[in-house]
């Protein structure tokens, strides 16, 4: 027992000692607004850091799938002083609107439960007749997003359910827009995160049709999950912290080292789960498969 507790304190130590070689304030670049999947990953991981004497402050880059944030990070300090919590789509759109790198991915820090909502009181009040209206070109039906994993997975579904007509599609700043929009009856669906529907389904705002995601979430009663319904559906993003290319060996040594020790903490699992989002392998090797990945699945998207 005793050698644990040596081993335990030897590891804090080498980490607070990581921590004192990186800046003490760094800038996160968040390609969403306030309130999302994103924020609140941020905001868990902004207080770990106190910890460490780092301070961490957002950097809010909602819109153009992501683009602009990713200009942001690729242009930012390489001295470990600014980082992104960004997802694989993001990044891989952005490489492919830029025709360069824009990030050197970190580490996976979730997969996320994507939620397909609409108005309890509108047209489409069950899955059946949302589907029906994918595939009879409903002129009436739209579809919210407001990231490129929300693209991602809509591709992914049309596909499954052979729509070959252009669905409506309309893109929101953040996931709390596109909500706001299906609970005022102005959009007839959107995917957005769980964590975003869960609250608004509580309260009889917002319909849970589907769920898309990680199979480790159970769906709720009545729901239909496509990892179930289809044997072959695996999440097609995942969230990622990202720093910006070039970054020296010792400097991402100093984040990684941080990093795990967090993703680590049977903290950080208890908050991850009670927001719907799946731990993923660690580091940048598995982080970069989702890039590039992303990278194909979007390529396909544009043609």
């Amino acid at each position: 027992m005793k050698k644990i507790v040596i081993v335990f304190a030897l590891l804090f130590n080498l980490v607070s000692a990581v921590a004192n070689m990186l800046p003490k304030n760094v800038q996160v670049i968040l390609p969403y607004g306030p309130g999302g999947s994103a924020d609140l990953q941020f905001r868990h991981l902004q207080q770990y850091l106190v910890d460490k004497g780092i301070t961490a402050n957002p950097i809010y880059k909602p819109g153009a799938n992501g683009i602009i944030a990713m200009q942001d990070l690729s242009r930012a300090n390489k001295d470990g002083s600014v980082i992104s919590i960004t997802a694989g789509g993001i990044i891989a759109n952005a490489e492919i609107q830029n025709k360069t790198k824009v990030a050197d991915p970190l580490t996976i820090t979730g997969v996320t439960l994507h939620a397909l909502i609409t108005n309890p009181n509108g047209r489409y009040k069950t899955l059946n007749l949302l589907e029906t209206a994918l595939k009879t070109s409903d002129v009436n039906f739209n579809m919210g997003y407001h990231a490129v994993g929300n693209l991602l997975i809509m591709d992914r579904y049309f596909a499954k359910l052979g729509v070959t007509s252009e669905v409506t599609k309309v893109p929101y700043k953040t996931s709390v827009d596109s909500s706001t929009a299906i609970v005022g009856g102005h959009l007839q669906s959107a995917f957005v995160p769980m964590a975003t529907a869960s609250p608004l389904a509580k309260e009889g705002k917002v319909l849970i049709l589907a769920v898309a995601g990680p199979r480790s979430f159970k769906a709720p009663q009545g729901v239909v999950s496509f990892s179930a319904r289809w044997s072959d559906w695996r999440p097609l993003d995942a969230f990622m912290i990202a720093a910006p290319p070039g970054w020296d060996t010792k400097t991402t040594e100093a984040w990684l080292s941080i990093l795990e020790e967090y993703y680590r903490d049977s903290r950080t699992h208890e908050f991850y789960e009670k927001s719907y989002l799946s731990i993923d392998t660690f580091g940048p090797d598995q982080a970069q498969r989702i890039v590039s990945s992303a990278l194909k699945e979007v390529e396909n998207i544009k043609k």
